[in-house]
């Protein structure tokens, strides 16, 4: 497992409790309940955990800021699941998977006024097509934004995905992954 180092951390991140039952069937109906078919990417996939905003009616008496929370927070929950599941796909043979979660939509947001799109990102770290990949340390208000959506968790790390226009570089993705995942492309 030479770019994914499996290690055991606590992670406390859950379900918000009030929207279980929605956040279940959103996963579900977004087909992330497929672990099988979450274990594999050619280089990378980056999948959504919604696809239509009809799909959050259940959150319509929360303010944007905080319905983007329970959205990043259930995202990160449900990588925790995805990557315990990898650890026994993967037990038998060697694999360099990652799987973390981007968080996206910061065109036009700060995470308070319009909705993100949290994903999950599942890489396979042995292709050659990700070695240009860097990610860059947390430093931005959109990080900060993620971090305080996940209570500052010791057991995650968060990163940034640069983008360039007209010379000047912004923060366009911040990553999440579990601690004990190291990447190759850290800087």
């Amino acid at each position: 497992m030479a770019a994914a180092v499996w290690m055991e951390l606590l992670v406390t991140i859950d379900l918000d409790p009030r929207f279980k039952t929605e956040l279940v069937r959103l996963i579900r109906d977004e087909g992330l309940d497929q672990f099988g078919e979450l274990m594999e990417a050619d280089p990378f996939e980056e999948v959504p955990l919604y696809s239509r905003y009809a799909q959050l009616e259940f959150l319509d008496t929360l303010c944007v800021s905080e319905k983007n929370r329970v959205l990043i927070r259930a995202a990160v929950a449900h990588m925790v699941k995805v990557v315990e599941y990898s650890r026994d796909y993967y037990e038998d043979r060697s694999c360099d998977y990652l799987c973390m979660v981007s968080v996206v939509g910061w065109e036009d947001s700060d995470g308070r006024s319009e909705l993100l799109i949290p994903n999950l990102w599942i890489g396979n770290m042995r292709d050659d097509r990700l070695r240009s990949m860097r990610l860059h340390p947390a430093q931005s208000r959109r990080s900060e934004f993620v971090a305080d959506a996940l209570d500052g968790d010791a057991g995650l790390t968060l990163s940034e995905g640069l983008s360039h226009f007209l010379g000047e570089s912004y923060v366009d993705r911040v990553y999440v992954r579990l601690k004990s995942m190291s990447v190759p492309w850290d800087q």
